[in-house]
């Protein structure tokens, strides 16, 4: 049985470590090196993290860009063709409607449809708010030892000098470019083996929906670490599902929402060391 007091404490102390002044410098963790601090350390883990970010606005919703900056426009889609957009923009103020008005897809930063899918152009930067995802790795023989505290970047490729052995992941959480930070909860247990002398390679992870490239993935009920926003009732996007929730979710108290990752061999350029790769992929262990 699990001890549950403990695992609260560890929940407050993983919460207190991220939303501190010194969160990345927390007591209670390592921080290894990175690839690019010690490129050429013996043995290593590297892969690529992904979340491409759904638009989280009104829908339908034309994005353009004007004197350096960008204008959100919302109305109602008259009619589209494979080159443009024929929209209808909302009334502004009291006395100025807009009239209808064809949109180029070129001169567009992004256009998205009413059921949300991104037709033309890219969210830009600015506007988006993807997820880092930060993973704590804890030494299987060595109880007493801190966890290593690893954080990947939204779509970036990321690299640590690590000991080789067999970790367990021993805290994970999900934190938006607003602060927001979400705590997983009552997750399958993963491992993953590092091999000595090798560029250990976690493979290619997503947050979200899946490619086919990407066949396996584990399902992270969330609870919330941080709100300083103070918007308290949902997860971070309500959670890369769509706020579904799967039973193992509704089972633990004060869950919130839950967030798929899915990971599979890299389909994009990891950072690697010096040694020669090897696929060390996570592993849901009984």
């Amino acid at each position: 049985m699990k001890n549950l007091a403990g695992e609260a404490r560890g929940m407050l102390l993983f919460a207190a470590c991220l939303t501190s002044l010194s969160a990345w410098h927390c007591a209670a963790t390592m921080k290894p090196r990175t690839l690019a601090q010690e490129p050429g350390c013996a043995t290593s883990l590297a892969g690529f993290y992904e979340h491409s970010v759904p638009w989280q606005g009104q829908k339908p919703a034309l994005i353009v860009r004007k004197d350096g900056e960008y204008k959100i426009i919302h109305g109602k889609v008259i009619s589209q063709t494979g080159q443009g957009v024929t929209f209808d923009p909302e009334r502004e103020g009291a006395f100025y409607d807009p009239k209808p008005e064809f949109f180029a897809f070129d001169k567009l930063a992004a256009f998205v449809a009413e059921d949300g899918r991104l037709v033309a152009g890219a969210i830009p930067a600015k506007l988006a708010n993807p997820i880092a995802l930060e993973i704590h790795l804890k030494e299987k023989n060595r109880p007493g030892a801190k966890p290593y505290r690893l954080r990947l970047e939204p779509n970036a490729a990321f690299g640590y000098c690590l000991p080789a052995g067999t970790y367990e992941v021993s805290a994970i959480a999900f934190r938006d470019r607003k602060g927001n930070i979400d705590l997983g909860v009552n997750y399958p247990k993963l491992e993953i083996a590092l091999e000595h002398g090798r560029a250990n390679d976690l493979g290619h992870l997503r947050l979200g929906r899946s490619p086919a490239v990407l066949r396996d993935s584990v399902l992270i009920p969330i609870k919330i670490g941080a709100r300083p926003g103070g918007a308290m009732a949902a997860g971070i996007l309500g959670g890369a599902i769509g706020g579904a929730l799967h039973a193992a979710a509704l089972a633990a108290q004060g869950v919130i929402g839950a967030h798929l990752l899915y990971f599979g061999e890299s389909t994009a350029p990891a950072t690697r060391g010096k040694s020669q790769p090897k696929y060390a992929p996570l592993k849901v262990s009984e």
